[in-house]
């Protein structure tokens, strides 16, 4: 006689219940998830009021320093004014830059005045800066010196729809970037003056990289034409890198947002 199969017992239906009702946090886990939640936004708020600190000592040290600096090359062809900003403020050429340097000498001419202003820019700002104290302050200053601010914590989002895979690309992009890397790539600025000179720049965020003048055959060229055409494509290079995406951290600040927003809706509590 054929054995039959017993029913199906209401156990396994009892116990995915009970799997699904642990599975939900309790109440006291969500209350302490909270907790942590809002000791990582004070410590962020700590983290973030120091390095605001540091870039105002950073930003005073540099006001310390003279506004602007001027230089010459090594054979008295050029001169450059430079500011604390690296804009080429102003820059003179001597009319009789072709005994000085010859046409292919120009832009070496140029590369080595702007250097050397860079250069006596940045001893003259570490003497003020030092001699002010600021760079003493710098030394000192400790992450929990620093007043935190104060980060509250956002409500958490009306959609769910989280591109959570698209952000942590991002944010791994962001940290993976090294102060190198973010000083890579070079910017060109072009200019064209009277009489047909044409002048180019490369600057990378660290300084000028190179310039090349070409001036036509056989023209008398005059040396405020060059310095015209120079200051012009200069300009056009520091444009270049002021709206470049690369410029500081690009959208560091909105991916800091979304980050904090995302955080936030795992700690929410679902419904």
């Amino acid at each position: 006689m054929a054995r039959e199969n017993p029913a199906p017992s209401s156990a396994s239906s009892q116990w995915e219940t009970r799997s699904a009702a642990d599975a939900k946090p309790s109440q006291e886990d969500q209350v302490a998830s909270g907790f942590r939640f809002d000791k990582f936004l004070d410590e962020l708020g700590q983290f973030y009021g120091f390095t605001q600190a540091m870039s105002g000592l950073i930003q005073e040290a540099f006001s310390a320093g003279p506004p602007h600096i001027s230089a010459r090359d090594t054979t008295g062809a050029v001169e450059v004014t430079v500011a604390t900003t690296g804009e080429l403020v102003d820059i003179f050429v001597s009319d009789n830059w072709r005994h000085r340097v010859g046409e292919d000498g120009v832009g070496s001419a140029v590369v080595n005045a702007i250097k050397k202003a860079e250069q006596m820019r940045v001893e003259s700002t570490s003497i003020a800066a030092s001699r002010n104290g600021v760079l003493d302050r710098i030394s000192t200053l400790s992450i929990d010196d620093a007043v935190p601010i104060k980060i509250t914590r956002p409500q958490p989002a009306a959609s769910s729809a989280v591109d959570i895979d698209g952000l942590i690309e991002r944010v791994m992009q962001t940290l993976d970037r090294s102060p190198e890397e973010a000083n890579v790539g070079e910017f060109i600025g072009t200019s064209v003056a009277d009489g047909g000179i044409q002048a180019s720049v490369t600057l990378t965020r660290s300084g000028i990289a190179d310039c090349i003048v070409q001036i036509p055959w056989g023209t008398d060229t005059r040396g405020d034409s060059i310095a015209w055409a120079v200051k012009h494509a200069h300009a056009a290079a520091r444009e270049t890198i002021l709206t470049s995406p690369a410029a500081g951290l690009g959208d560091s600040s909105g991916l800091f947002s979304e980050l904090i927003q995302v955080i936030n809706s795992l700690q929410s509590p679902k419904g």
